[in-house]
């Protein structure tokens, strides 16, 4: 589903310049579950991002289900990620003057059923009850589930996932992971950057990133619930 051949990234800035990934080579195979490990720096959401096709590598070729990232135009790329990957940040990104709905509808690929299946998907996040609330009236929580949904309202085949539990108490944290879980099990592709162990539990596959680089992959039983897995983690 997704192949990194030799993938760098660097930027020039006036310190010098900066690598933030270092000839990364990584196959992540349709509906598996990768949790990208590492410390703040480690490259792990560069990585993310080269994936979305939102950055351009400085070298290397970047696969996503069989189409070369390189040989998309910008208008091309944006309708490939819209339709087939769905991305999740850690700080939310929601608009603050639309209600919670409209946050999931905004991304949306347009039709008149956009609103039915935003609410669908709220009804499954435990949503259903804060439809018409605005961010500020959500906790961190009922933000990221409202990511979550905004993420899967296209129904992508991949959804990449930036700290989706960083700003998030336990609780939220292992629900929101769980919701993850539960796409994954459908058939999805999820990739989840995280610097603790959390995610792990949730995981078929673990890569440690440092300073750019993998230094190890961890294959983990696949799990059979959204809490099991034998990656650690505290599920």
């Amino acid at each position: 589903m997704i192949t990194l051949e030799s993938v760098s990234k660097s930027y020039q800035g006036a310190q010098g310049r900066t690598v933030a990934l270092d000839a990364i080579d990584l196959k992540i195979d349709k509906s598996d579950f990768v949790v990208l490990r590492g410390p703040s720096g480690s490259g792990k959401t560069t990585l993310l991002v080269l994936i979305a096709g939102m950055l351009r590598p400085s070298q290397g070729e970047i696969i996503v289900d069989q189409q070369k990232l390189s040989e998309m135009s910008a208008e091309r790329k944006a309708r490939f990620r819209a339709r087939n990957i769905g991305f999740v940040f850690q700080m939310f990104h929601l608009v603050p003057y639309l209600n919670v709905v409209e946050n999931v509808t905004l991304a949306a690929l347009g039709g008149e059923v956009d609103t039915l299946k935003a609410k669908a998907l709220l009804n499954k996040l435990g949503m259903d009850e804060k439809a018409k609330s605005l961010p500020a009236e959500l906790s961190a929580g009922e933000k990221q589930r409202t990511a979550v949904a905004r993420a899967l309202i296209n129904q992508p085949q991949i959804v990449l996932a930036d700290e989706p539990t960083g700003n998030l108490d336990p609780e939220s944290a292992r629900m929101v992971l769980s919701y993850l879980s539960d796409f994954h099990r459908q058939g999805g592709t999820v990739v989840v950057a995280s610097h603790n162990d959390l995610a792990d539990s949730f995981a078929n596959r673990v890569v440690e990133l440092q300073k750019g680089k993998i230094i190890g992959v961890t294959d983990c039983a696949s799990p059979q619930s959204s809490q099991s897995g034998d990656c650690g983690g505290s599920a």
